[in-house]
């Protein structure tokens, strides 16, 4: 199934940010700043899975057991880069059933 079910975690929230691109220029922008973002947090990569030229990749900065900073990035293709960005203190726990259960 397409449809992921965020309402485990949507009372730890404080935030959601999306940031998304169509344009080739505009997404290489958009996928070098994250990766400065990412490397300036120490962003802890969680998972990546690939599917043809689609790459979607999940980040999390973390105190103790609490996801303080959630980052969804999906590159479709050549010109396509969304990132989703879940800010607020969700427990490992509630995060890691929303991701099993889209497996």
């Amino acid at each position: 199934s397409d449809v992921v079910d965020i309402g485990g975690i949507i009372d730890h929230l404080t935030g959601l940010y999306i940031l998304t691109s169509n344009e080739q220029s505009a997404s290489e922008r958009l996928e070098k700043d994250f990766n400065l973002l990412m490397q300036k947090f120490k962003l802890e990569l969680l998972m990546e899975v690939e599917d043809n030229s689609d790459v979607v990749k999940m980040y999390v900065l973390r105190k103790g057991d609490i996801i303080k900073n959630f980052f969804l990035k999906v590159k479709e293709g050549k010109g396509s880069v969304t990132i989703l960005f879940f800010k607020g203190d969700i427990p490992e726990s509630k995060l890691a059933k929303i991701i099993n259960s889209g497996n």
